[in-house]
Order: C-alpha cells, then sequence, then structure tokens
C-alpha cells in the first residue's frame, strides 16, 4: 500500500499523507478498500481480495481532501475514465439554443436577388430618364456647372416658400376681421362653399389678386365698377368698400390668394399654385 502511495504521489505532486487520505475517501464511497482505489489511481492491478483492507462505511460529508500543510487548499484529483464521455459545462447564465437557422433569411435574399432586378429593369423602360422635374420634389441639374437647381434653372433653395402658411399670416392679419377667420363672411362677402373659386375661377386668379390689392375704390377708378367671373358689383354686398392692400409683396398676394382658395374653395395646393404663381 506505501508503495502505491508513493507512486501516485510521485506521479501527481502530492504527499503521500494526503492521497492516503483521499483514497479512504473515496474507498468509503465506492463501498471498496483503500488499495483499490489506489491501485486504480496508479494505474496497477487490483490487489487480490485477501489482501486488501476493507474501509468501514461512513458518512462521508465531502471527498475534497483536506489543507496541505502548506496551508493551501488540495483537490486530489481522481485518473479520468477514459470510457465515461467527458462533458462541458456551459458558462453560467449561458444556455445553449442549438445551432442557428438561417434559412429563412437566405430565402429571403434570394427573393430579393430576383425581385430588385426586375423592379429595376421595369423602371428603367417607364422613366429611361428618371423623373421629371419637380415630381415628388426632383430637381434639374445645370448642365453646365453641375449643380442642383430649380425646374425653371433657379438656384437651389430659391423662392421655397411654403404660401400656404405665409397665405394663412397675411389672412388673419389682413383679412379676417371682414371676411372671418373661417371665411363665412361678415363685412365682407363668405368665401367658403366655392364661393371664392365661382369668383376667381382657375384662370382669374391674377383678377383676384388685383382685386385685394386695389380694393374696391382702386378697381373703380382702373376697371369698372363690376369684378369677377360673375360681375358682382363692387359695393353691392354691404356698402362697406373693401380697403386696398398695395403694401402687401407680390409673394404675400399669391400666398393670401392661395391660401383663400385651397381653405375655403377645395382647390388642391398645387392647382392654386399653378394659376396664383405663374400669373404673376
Amino acid at each position: 500500500m506505501e508503495q502505491l502511495l508513493n507512486k501516485i504521489s510521485e506521479q501527481y505532486g502530492y504527499p503521500a499523507d494526503l492521497v492516503a487520505r483521499a483514497a479512504a475517501a473515496r474507498a468509503q464511497v465506492e463501498g471498496t478498500s483503500r488499495e483499490v482505489v489506489a491501485a486504480r489511481w496508479a494505474g496497477e492491478e487490483a490487489p487480490a481480495a485477501g489482501e486488501t483492507t476493507p474501509v468501514a462505511a461512513a458518512p462521508v460529508a465531502a471527498v475534497a481532501a483536506p489543507e496541505s500543510s502548506s496551508g493551501l487548499d488540495v483537490e486530489v484529483l481522481e485518473p479520468l475514465d477514459e470510457s465515461e464521455p467527458v462533458t462541458e459545462e456551459p458558462e453560467h447564465g449561458v444556455q445553449d439554443s442549438g445551432p442557428t437557422s438561417v434559412g429563412g433569411l437566405a430565402r429571403w435574399l434570394a427573393v430579393a436577388a430576383i425581385i430588385i432586378p426586375i423592379v429595376a429593369l421595369t423602371y428603367a423602360f417607364i422613366a429611361p430618364d428618371g423623373p421629371a422635374c419637380g415630381a415628388s420634389g426632383q430637381l434639374d441639374v445645370d448642365p453646365a456647372t453641375g449643380l442642383a437647381v430649380g425646374c425653371d434653372g433657379s438656384a437651389y433653395g430659391a423662392g421655397a416658400v411654403d404660401f400656404f402658411a405665409l397665405g394663412e399670416e397675411v389672412y388673419v392679419a389682413k383679412c379676417a376681421a371682414c371676411h372671418s377667420a373661417d371665411g363665412s363672411g361678415g363685412v365682407g362677402p363668405a368665401f367658403v362653399g366655392g364661393a371664392i373659386i365661382d369668383t376667381f375661377p382657375g384662370d382669374m386668379c391674377v383678377d383676384q389678386k388685383e382685386w385685394i390689392t386695389l380694393g374696391s375704390n382702386g378697381w373703380l377708378g382702373q376697371n369698372g365698377d363690376t369684378y369677377g367671373a360673375n360681375a358682382n358689383a363692387v359695393l353691392s354686398f354691404s356698402g362697406v368698400p373693401m380697403p386696398g392692400f398695395a403694401s402687401l409683396t407680390s409673394e404675400e398676394l399669391s400666398a393670401v390668394a392661395i391660401f383663400e382658395r385651397v381653405s375655403f374653395g377645395n382647390e388642391s395646393i398645387d392647382d392654386a399654385k399653378a394659376v396664383c404663381i405663374s400669373g404673376e
């Protein structure tokens, strides 16, 4: 037994007394003798039954070896039984979810590889030169400078005015007192229900802006006693003359006309801008 312990001690580098105690603990767990355990650890044949010293079974709290003489905790490792499979424990908090399937992604990429070229070719046949200038906010390119410009050749950003918002500001400040904020009328005639478009149809936005600029008295002096498509009398509504707003800029005049036509006449913003800005 002593030779076995010394052999194990030399092989694994543990003190012989520590190996002896570890063999005793293992023998208690297995219900065999220290000699059998020591022989197995030393890689030798186990002694015959008569040569072994049985170890009385006793409760074993743990099989870890006691502290070594150096004061360090020493764990005696039992030689690995190659017949037993070795499994690695996953790290704490990490679960093995198995291989990740990429079949769905691969199918998606395959479909995209087919559809994208088809869409590109279709678009090339429908619009070989790209979208028309002005469509969906498209700009033009100056062939001389290569810079982005407006569709009319103006510099990029020039004239970028929110006509509807500007028109609302002008209307609230100059017009709402007589025509009401909602266009339902008051001292001045109503604009709602299509009245503003009936008076100034699409081809008469220029007249609408002139009427706003001149007012009743100015219109009488330059254009006569009627105005609009229906030849309304200049002073027929309430007898109160409409003041002129000659101080408004051309941009403000177009903006307030657009606001009235869109808000009260249900005209589209694009149509209103087309007839009110182009006629400047």
